[in-house]
């Protein structure tokens, strides 16, 4: 056989299976991905799959029909209708779709994110119409759309890098390299040649016409390389949310791969059992001095805390395998009421001092015991990093853009810069304390991902202090109707 006519059958073949390869990990994306980033991406294959369904069907599948004589004229019409609406799709949407992912990737929840991402699909449209009303429908005309489409993916590529350099957790910051890596590659490929490399195209019932270098023909290489990024990207660390969705669930792989479960259980119960040491001095002090009633009000503390220990114990699995949460409305007040009175003891033993105010109050769907034992590590690293008779405590709430923000400030050392990108590392500590295990602000980051929510460092000076912010999604905080 002609090896000029193998090599074309290959070629067909090849680009039949870049067009299901681009829709099944669209599939996968949007199926596995629970990140607005994975259903964007997702969005975003399918639409990156249509030209090469475009260009498959007029190329190879259509002409293969004819040959065999079993293609009516009705129905290729109808095939290559539909292929110009493909075509239309990548053309006019692909980098509107690009840059919409880029926005997921960066985790940023500003207030009129949908807003702007609508307002950012009026260009293309207005272009599509604009082309539609003045050109006919079965030509593409490119030239027209190339710097248009080519802000919008630059717009991408920026997003991208912002978002892996904002991340400041070394092991998440490595997955997303990988993610924003293969697609700032892709997405430049896919300009080069598609945006810049082609000018027209022109479905013609003779055929498609292409106007073009031709280096087009080469995108199976690029379609070649996302599955073999995707494949083992996928399988040993995660891409695209899929596998390991850093992206929202960021430390449940750590989490799971932590067989320490005796270390994890020892750490959950050492900062009550501190506290339970504390009060059960006072108490010996306040019998010796007759003060029953004011001893019978430390029991009772210590009655709160060890039934929070008995709840974490019961609950131990969860926190050393994968958190499942048992979400119910409760009163933020209360449970901040729980996290003072529970610290009190702690506090006044090294003379520092809590300030605390509910400026938002209302009921807040949590994971009660979770939520206890988030802010009590908090709080206790806080008083860690204080200095006695000087220490200065502050816990505050209030409603930000309508999320529920829960502030824990202190005015000890301070994180120095050299550690604040790993401070959310499992078992980073710099604490000398044996009995430390850092795990608890790792603990901390992958309970308030697994409510939607998010820990921020907001601040941190040498020797002033440090201010964590604990943030949940609006729609799970119910503000208290104030009566007038």
């Amino acid at each position: 056989m002609n090896k000029r006519l193998i090599f074309g059958e290959v070629f067909h073949i090849i680009y039949i299976l870049m067009c299901i390869s681009l829709w099944t990990i669209a599939t996968l994306l949007i199926r596995s991905g629970k990140s607005g980033f994975s259903l964007a991406m997702g969005i975003a294959f399918i639409i990156g799959g249509s030209s090469s369904f475009a260009v498959s069907m007029n190329l190879i599948v259509i002409p293969f029909l004819e040959k065999h004589h079993v293609l009516q004229l009705l129905v290729k019409q109808t095939l290559i209708a539909v292929t110009i609406v493909g075509a239309y799709l990548y053309w006019y949407f692909f980098h509107w779709a690009t840059l919409v992912a880029s926005i997921y990737f960066c985790n940023w929840t500003f207030k009129w994110r949908k807003t702007i991402i609508v307002l950012l699909a009026i260009p293309p449209i207005l272009l599509l119409i604009s082309h539609l009303a003045t050109r006919p429908p079965h030509i593409i005309d490119i030239e027209s759309i190339r710097y248009k489409a080519g802000m919008y993916m630059l717009a991408a590529c920026l997003l991208f890098v912002i978002g892996c350099w904002k991340e400041r957790n070394a092991l998440i910051r490595k997955s997303r390299v990988r993610t924003a890596s293969v697609t700032i590659m892709a997405l430049v490929w896919s300009y080069s040649m598609d945006f810049i490399g082609a000018s027209r195209l022109s479905f013609e019932s003779t055929g498609l016409i292409i106007e073009s270098n031709d280096l087009w023909q080469f995108n199976y290489l690029l379609i070649l390389l996302m599955l073999v990024s995707f494949i083992v990207f996928g399988v040993k660390y995660g891409i695209w949310g899929i596998k390991i969705r850093f992206e929202r669930e960021k430390y449940d792989y750590s989490m799971r791969a932590l067989t320490l479960g005796t270390s994890i259980l020892n750490h959950s119960i050492k900062n009550e059992l501190s506290k339970i040491n504390y009060l059960n001095e006072r108490t010996k002090a306040y019998l010796e001095k007759g003060l029953h009633e004011t001893a019978v009000e430390q029991l009772e503390i210590v009655d709160q805390v060890t039934s929070h220990v008995l709840n974490m114990i019961h609950r131990i699995k969860e926190k050393a395998n994968d958190i499942v949460l048992v979400e119910r409305p409760y009163p933020l007040r209360t449970m901040i009421d729980y996290t003072v009175q529970s610290l009190t003891p702690v506090v006044e033993a090294k003379n520092m001092t809590i300030v605390w105010s509910c400026e938002a109050d209302g009921q807040l769907v949590c994971d009660i015991e979770h939520m206890k034992e988030v802010l009590n590590n908090l709080c206790l690293n806080a008083v860690d990093a204080m200095q006695p008779d000087k220490g200065i405590l502050e816990i505050s709430t209030n409603v930000i853009m309508k999320k529920l923000t829960i502030a824990i400030k202190d005015n000890g050392t301070g994180i120095s810069a050299d550690n604040i990108e790993n401070i959310f590392n499992p078992f980073f500590t710099t604490k000398r304390n044996p009995d430390r295990f850092g795990l608890g602000l790792s603990y901390c980051y992958n309970v308030m991902h697994k409510h939607g929510g998010s820990i921020h460092l907001s601040e941190t000076e040498y020797n002033k202090g440090t201010t964590f912010l604990l943030c949940f999604p609006g729609k799970m905080f119910k503000a208290r109707q104030i009566l007038s």
